[in-house]
């Protein structure tokens, strides 16, 4: 016989191995809830309001939001809702959502509580450090660390970040363990949620087989995003102008593809993409109608972050995109061709694509 769920878990944390089992304990279909089923209204109520409200908001939600009876329904009937939709813009802006809400959840966590949900889910190994050892780290550290995770526990997370700040190499490793604080751990689990609901497959299910009124509740959904996405006005993005997109660089092609499928890609990327493009005679405007499909937009940031990089702001020259060597160090180096080997720089390689171009033509 399983061991029963923990209820406490199960009514916070919807990714849980907790609230899989609570779901399961409860004996109902998910393909025959309908539109007025508690579990249903909760769920898309509770996304309705959240995909409406900025990332760096999410904190300032409603209680019922972070913990609930109807939490452990969240995972089921989201990713039936969002494999009937199938744009993945909407699931990574859901993956994004669901870490912010773990992060806040999880930052007044017990330490218990926390190691199990993570062996359970991850299977992590994850240890509090207790107070006779935290004085001896911080003598021979000089820092106050509160949590132990296996190196190999940390490489699953970590190489989302590509900031070099997360490389391994960076960190304090003590005995195959890898010290962090309190406020670096749970940012490094919420990433691990985000990473996990974001690869989520979105397998289209047979709508004969669900109530017609659930589908009329994805369907509202969907019409809420659409004109959420023409508010915000990334619905039908495209590059316009003189900048010739088809003498992109791979890296940079890359970069661009996900950021326009709605996934949000780490600092250095999105440095890396902003420096490119504003090099190549891109406008502020552009770029940031470009930055609205990421999940986790902030137009005020964005815009502030592009002036940094263009130098306008600070007096200083502008930024040019790292170099080819550099770009290979963050893992950000891909799907290299014949071209790629004979230059050092993304720039080099737009110049010479753009002149091959013109030159066919």
């Amino acid at each position: 016989m399983s061991e029963a769920p923990n209820k406490r878990i199960a009514f916070k944390y919807a990714w849980s191995v907790d609230a899989e089992k609570y779901v399961k304990n409860a004996d109902i279909k998910i393909v025959e809830l309908k539109e007025e089923s508690p579990e249903v209204e909760y769920v898309f109520r509770r996304f309705n309001t959240l995909i409406k409200i900025p990332v760096d908001r999410v904190q300032y939600i409603n209680e019922e939001y972070l913990e609930s009876p109807y939490i452990p329904y969240i995972l089921p009937i989201m990713t039936l809702a969002l494999s009937i939709i199938g744009d993945n813009r909407l699931l990574n802006r859901w993956a994004v959502i669901e870490s912010k809400i773990t992060q806040i959840n999880l930052l007044s966590e017990e330490p218990e509580i926390i190691r199990k949900i993570l062996s359970d889910k991850f299977n992590w190994q994850a240890y509090y450090i207790n107070k006779t050892e935290k004085k001896t780290l911080l003598v021979n550290t000089g820092m106050n660390y509160d949590w132990k995770l296996r190196f190999e526990d940390f490489l699953t997370a970590n190489y989302s970040f590509h900031d070099a700040y997360w490389k391994l190499n960076n960190q304090i490793v003590h005995n195959g363990n890898v010290l962090l604080t309190n406020q670096i751990f749970i940012r490094l689990v919420s990433e691990k949620v985000k990473l996990e609901l974001a690869s989520r497959k979105l397998v289209k299910p047979n709508l004969k087989e669900l109530d017609k009124s659930f589908i009329n509740s994805v369907e509202k959904l969907k019409i809420e995003w659409d004109e959420l996405k023409k508010e915000a006005g990334f619905s039908e993005i495209q590059i316009q102008g003189p900048v010739r997109r088809d003498s992109f660089p791979p890296c940079i092609r890359d970069l661009l593809a996900k950021m326009l499928s709605g996934e949000n890609i780490p600092h250095q990327g999105r440095f890396t993409l902003t420096s490119f493009l504003l090099n190549i005679g891109m406008e502020e405007n552009e770029i940031i109608d470009l930055f609205k499909a990421s999940p986790d937009f902030n137009e005020k940031l964005t815009r502030y972050q592009i002036a940094h990089i263009k130098g306008r702001d600070l007096n200083k020259p502008r930024y040019t995109p790292p170099s080819c060597k550099t770009l290979k160090t963050y893992g950000l180096c891909i799907n290299i061709d014949d071209i790629c080997g004979k230059i050092s720089h993304p720039l080099k390689y737009y110049n010479i694509t753009k002149r091959l171009v013109k030159k066919n033509r």
